[in-house]
């Protein structure tokens, strides 16, 4: 069996938040807006890494 991703836990008020906000911006699930976050700031801290290597 292949797991398709992993389960994390966030305080149900941070997740009530997301869920509003996300709906207001135009994201169709928690989810999806979770896993958008999630890229954004893994993008943000790879191009850190990369420019304290660089310099």
């Amino acid at each position: 069996m292949t797991a398709k991703g992993v389960l994390v836990e966030i305080p149900k008020v941070m997740a009530e938040k997301a869920r509003v906000l996300g709906r207001k911006f135009g994201y169709n699930s928690l989810t999806e807006f979770v896993k958008d976050s999630v890229r954004r700031r893994l993008e943000e801290l790879e191009d850190k890494a990369k420019a304290e290597m660089e310099g």
